[in-house]
């Protein structure tokens, strides 16, 4: 534990629900959603699926007029956002893949790590999977090598596969790739939970 810190500059009073209350925030930082709880699957209002302890604990708190700032958690859960379609709902059972361009989130997940699945259309959490496995790379390698696992291909032919996520990588990221010579991107494979 650190030690008591003494340095008063940033303290301010403001007005709340119950009287005055004290915070180091100024009013733009408060009014950003900065809660790691946010952006965390565990929190998905619409899930069945039981809720995180920690955020059930930090709203009580709320309720008593204390706010907590969440900024690092072990039971965090990222989410994975997806435009469901009917014809894509297959593709999530059991084993799966799903393309990202880019190196950010081969280094934001590992295996052993459980993401939210979530349908942008709907606004609602559709399911949860945990990470067996990440590749980075180029993304013409990335597509011969794993599209057939891809959600949107499973149970089509290898080649096949891959032309057809090259041409859904271009469509969806063509206005950047275009810029781009040598395009990067991350498969991370998953295992469906629920």
């Amino acid at each position: 534990m650190p030690d008591i810190n003494v340095n008063m500059r940033r303290l301010k009073r403001v007005p709340g629900d119950s009287g005055l209350k004290f915070t180091l925030e100024t009013a733009a930082e408060q009014e950003k959603d900065n809660l790691l709880c946010n952006f965390c699957s565990w929190r998905d209002p619409h899930d069945e699926l039981p809720k995180c302890s920690k955020y059930t604990t930090l709203a009580r708190w709320e309720k008593k007029g204390v706010g907590l700032l969440v900024r690092t958690c072990e039971s965090y859960q990222p989410i994975l956002t997806f435009r469901l379609t009917k014809k894509m709902e297959a593709g999530f059972n059991e084993n799966f893949n799903t393309f990202r361009l880019g190196a950010t989130w081969y280094n934001r997940v590992s295996p052993g790590i459980i993401c939210g699945l979530y349908d942008v259309g709907k606004k609602r959490m559709f399911g949860k999977a945990v990470v067996t496995a990440t590749y980075n790379g180029d993304m013409e390698e990335m597509c011969f090598d794993h599209a057939y696992k891809n959600h949107l291909f499973i149970g089509i032919n290898k080649y096949i596969a891959a032309k057809q996520m090259d041409d859904a990588m271009k469509a969806a990221y063509g206005h950047i790739l275009e810029y781009r010579k040598n395009s990067i991107c991350t498969v991370i494979e998953m295992q469906r939970l629920a």
